[in-house]
């Protein structure tokens, strides 16, 4: 037998025990799953089994290997590799990495014991079974279902007219918004502190995802689901490690340079704008028109929002151009009737996605 086919069984065996164990230690201590944990054993085991435990076999395996000359060893110009979201994602790369190993076992197995290969299939199409059993408990973890929205509403009391921020809140997701952020740049951290639990105890009510803006210890501490930054803000890395994996962390970006180093550094979401002229924030900032949107739609792949400027008349163009979330403040929050005001929105949305759906199938 060629020692190169030795070697690629090795690999394979090692990456699927490897990977298995990963899954393993995620559905007990993450999913609390001991009975899908054990069933993940079990299939180590039988793999191993499959290869054969006896000593001789295993040396050939191992005498086979070259991990000092492998061509996909790190080296120090190796580029790291972009962080896991969650665990959601971690589960998921894992679970593909085992079936992928699997497979390659199984292949290289047909070419001197065919039984032992149909073995190693077998394991491959329980593996699949076990992760749709699974998939309801991982999505649980995943930060990215937090992004199931299309209107996205940040507060701002002056703009809201000093009117309670949990009322105006719940009529916002009333109408429509399926996120809010609590964004306070004047409020003491007491009163920060009391705005934030008010938020999350509506948006727990109301099913929407609640973001707090800046804070991290904020966020942490009334369990948001999410902090957003921008560029002079607390680093990404640092928040997430903060977090944990806790909470969901955007990220505001301006130029294509910041979005991509964005979503290269574990972004949860990246917000692009702004869109057009704006004066919520205080500080003039030159607009990236939806030209921005367009450019960046393709080489995005984490979810991105989209700010500034944005009102029922111009929402469509922002739509069109290729978002799907769209970010406002006073076009809600300094609406007469809120609810009213972000139902507009909403449908105005809902018609320009049709139309851009309509325009594609063209």
């Amino acid at each position: 037998m060629e020692r190169g086919i030795y070697r690629c069984i090795d690999a394979s065996l090692d990456r699927a025990v490897e990977g298995l164990r990963v899954l393993m230690d995620v559905c007990r201590f993450s999913l609390d799953q001991t009975d899908l944990s054990e069933r993940l054993k079990h299939l180590r085991h039988e793999l191993v089994l499959a290869l054969g435990r006896d000593f001789s076999q295993r040396s050939v395996l191992v005498n086979a290997r070259d991990s000092q000359l492998d061509v996909s060893r790190p080296q120090e110009s190796s580029p790291i590799p972009a962080p896991y979201l969650d665990e959601a994602e971690l589960f998921s790369a894992n679970m593909s990495r085992v079936q992928e190993a699997a497979r390659s076992l199984e292949e290289s197995l047909r070419l001197f014991d065919p039984a032992k290969a149909r073995q190693v299939e077998n394991i491959r199409y329980r593996l699949y079974d076990l992760q749709k059993e699974a998939q309801p408990w991982v999505e649980k973890l995943s930060l990215r279902r937090l992004m199931d929205f299309e209107l996205y509403v940040v507060t701002d009391r002056t703009i809201g007219r000093n009117r309670p921020i949990d009322k105006l809140a719940g009529e916002a997701i009333r109408g429509g918004a399926g996120c809010i952020q609590l964004r306070e740049k004047t409020a003491d951290i007491r009163s920060f502190i009391k705005y934030a639990r008010l938020l999350r105890k509506v948006t727990r009510e109301e099913g929407a995802t609640f973001i707090i803006n800046d804070s991290l210890d904020i966020a942490l501490d009334c369990e948001a689901d999410g902090v957003h930054l921008g560029q002079e803000d607390l680093p990404l890395e640092v928040a997430r490690k903060i977090s944990a994996g806790r909470l969901l962390a955007g990220i505001s970006t301006h130029n294509r340079e910041q979005a991509l180093a964005a979503e290269k550094g574990g972004a949860g979401y990246i917000n692009l704008g702004p869109i057009f002229q704006t004066a919520t924030k205080g500080v003039p900032v030159k607009p990236v028109s939806t030209g921005f949107i367009r450019e960046m739609k393709p080489l995005l792949s984490v979810p991105f929002t989209t700010m500034g400027g944005i009102h029922l008349d111009n929402v469509a163009e922002v739509i069109l151009a290729g978002a799907d979330r769209v970010a406002v403040v006073s076009e809600v929050m300094g609406a007469d009737d809120v609810e009213k005001a972000a139902r507009l929105l909403l449908d105005e949305i809902h018609r320009a996605k049709e139309a851009r759906a309509e325009k594609q199938a063209l």
